[in-house]
Formats: C-alpha cells, structure tokens, sequence
C-alpha cells in the first residue's frame, strides 16, 4: 500500500477495518488466529502543531466575524475550551450579569453514536 503511494495513516486505517473483519473471523472459529496482529505497521508521521500568533488570531476572527460561527470560534480562542465542550454550552451554563460561564458536559462520540458526557 505504501508503495503504491498510500500514506502510513491511510495504511494503518485499512489495517484496523481488515484486523477488525479478521477477528469476527477468529470469534466465529473460521480462523484459528487473527494474521493481521502480525503486520508491521509503518509508523505515522507526527507533524509538530504550533499555535497561531496573535496576528493570524486577529485575521483569523476579522474573517470568521461575517460568518455564523463567530461565536464558537470566539470561545474557542479565547477560553481554550474543547470543541464537544464548546458544543454541548446551553443557555443555562452562561450567566451574562457575572461574565462567566460554566463547563457542565460535553458532546463526544462513541459507538452508540453522540452523547453528553461529564467534561
């Protein structure tokens, strides 16, 4: 898959689909193990993040200012706030005469699909 010029991320996601399909396989006695916990795996590259400087933040709102997701994108700078805490804000949390707000919950996904969580 590499050679063919597929990145190591998209490598080790056809990797966990296949090990997945393979370990039903083994559940249901029609392996006797799973080959793909035997694979080598190429190792994902980590690219080093940095955050924007006060200047990108200043255009980066001035931009985001025309649109509906100001707000978010507001919060998000200035509280350092996760975006599923972000998501799951109500009305409630926020109390406008004090200035502040309080994290309740959470927005997260997991297998039974989108659900509050305690932050």
């Amino acid at each position: 898959m590499l050679e063919r010029g597929l990145s190591p991320r998209r490598v080790r996601y056809a990797h966990a689909v296949l090990r997945s399909a393979l370990k039903q396989a083994v559940k249901w006695q029609l392996l006797a193990n799973n080959p793909a916990d035997y694979v080598d795996l190429p190792r994902q590259k980590r690219t080093e993040m940095h955050a924007m400087s006060k200047d990108e933040v200043t255009r980066f709102l001035r931009v985001a200012k025309e649109g509906p997701w100001y707000a978010f994108f507001l919060m998000a700078l200035t509280t350092g706030m996760r975006a599923g805490e972000l998501l799951a804000l109500q009305w409630k949390d926020v109390d406008l005469n004090r200035g502040a707000l309080q994290v309740n919950r959470s927005l997260t996904r997991g297998k039974e699909g989108w659900r509050f969580d305690e932050p």
